[in-house]
């Protein structure tokens, strides 16, 4: 099931109620007008796999819960004025294959080489080169802690 209010210019917080359909698997609210911060509760959505809230004009931060739903392979957060830094927010996000980020003001996101043990290398494409505060090894020098 897909919930889908994109381009209304909806004005507000997202609905906090969005974490009572479990069975949503894609929230797609792109091009609203949300001000306030984007509830962890979408995190609950355990069969949430994509979620795309780019152009919301959101400045708030995203809670690292939000990666709670371990389904989750696709996040689109480009357009926005975000300032957290992704290294400390999506520790948790294993097991995404697009991840948009383009367009915010993170100071410095992937800096933390853990980061790279989770994010494939066609996620970093998506990422403005002028936000990364270091070069991204090849995938060759990733490591996996995970064994």
């Amino acid at each position: 099931m897909t919930f889908s209010a994109e381009k209304n210019q909806l004005l507000g917080p997202l609905p906090f109620w969005l974490d009572k359909w479990n069975q949503v698997d894609s929230i797609l609210l792109p091009n609203n007008q949300f001000s306030e911060r984007i509830p962890v509760e979408i995190g609950n959505c355990f069969l949430l796999s994509h979620i795309s809230l780019g152009s919301i004009l959101s400045t708030s931060e995203i809670h690292k819960d939000l990666c709670n739903a371990i389904s989750l392979t696709e996040i689109e957060l480009d357009h926005n004025f975000l300032t957290m830094n992704i290294d400390d927010t999506f520790p948790k996000c294993n097991n995404l294959t697009q991840f948009v980020l383009f367009h915010n003001q993170m100071g410095k996101p992937a800096a933390d080489p853990k980061m790279h043990n989770f994010l494939p290398a066609e996620c970093y494409e998506l990422i403005e080169p002028p936000l990364l505060a270091e070069r991204i090894p090849p995938t060759s020098e990733w490591k996996d802690d995970t064994q």
